[in-house]
């Protein structure tokens, strides 16, 4: 019986890539590609990211970290496909704690893309962002997203964690580029995933 198992593990099993290459072309699931990665180190109120192909890459998934300035009545970062003029309805919960009393709600906001992110009492904020948009034509744009936000310019402790959701009902445009604004500015790491295939 020894020897069987012995023999059976001198063998060779043929694998799917002999070559040793893992690509996500092999792969049985779905994984993300990074399209694209930037660090803003000067405050600006927008960045472009161009050159995208939204059936090509199918789901975007949008990561941010950074600083978010201060201003009345709040600084929203949002995120616009095509730099479209449009009225986006941002459906938002939140949960939040000011330094001293914890707080929950939901609100309905009208904005120029996407809520990605924003500030908290209008105080100065730092941020992360994670936000999914379905960029295929033919297909409504679906975006969902959550932000953890750390509102240090309110309180050392002050916090507030965002959910977030939204719909883009032009499904017939192609998606080739998506802005990153907020009117009183910001500055961070932005890094741009779509699907592997």
């Amino acid at each position: 019986m020894t020897e069987i198992v012995i023999e059976a593990h001198r063998r060779k099993i043929p694998i799917d890539h002999p070559d040793g290459s893992v690509t996500p072309e092999k792969l049985s699931f779905v994984t993300w590609k990074k399209v694209f990665e930037t660090e803003i180190t000067d405050t600006s109120t927008e960045y472009v990211i161009d050159g995208l192909d939204g059936d090509k890459d199918k789901i975007y998934k949008i990561v941010f970290y950074g600083y978010l300035a201060p201003t009345s009545p709040d600084n929203y970062l949002v995120v616009i496909p095509n730099g479209v003029s449009a009225s986006f309805s941002n459906l938002e919960h939140y949960a939040s704690y000011d330094g001293s009393t914890t707080g929950h709600g939901y609100r309905l906001l009208d904005l120029d893309g996407f809520l990605l992110s924003r500030t908290g009492w209008g105080s100065a904020t730092k941020a992360i962002a994670i936000g999914y948009l379905n960029a295929e034509t033919g297909l409504e744009r679906i975006w969902r997203a959550i932000s953890h936000t750390w509102v240090y310019g309110k309180a050392s402790n002050a916090q507030v964690v965002y959910d977030y959701g939204c719909f883009w009902n032009d499904s017939s445009t192609k998606i080739t580029s998506l802005k990153i604004y907020a009117s009183a500015g910001f500055n961070g790491k932005i890094m741009l995933f779509g699907l592997s295939r």
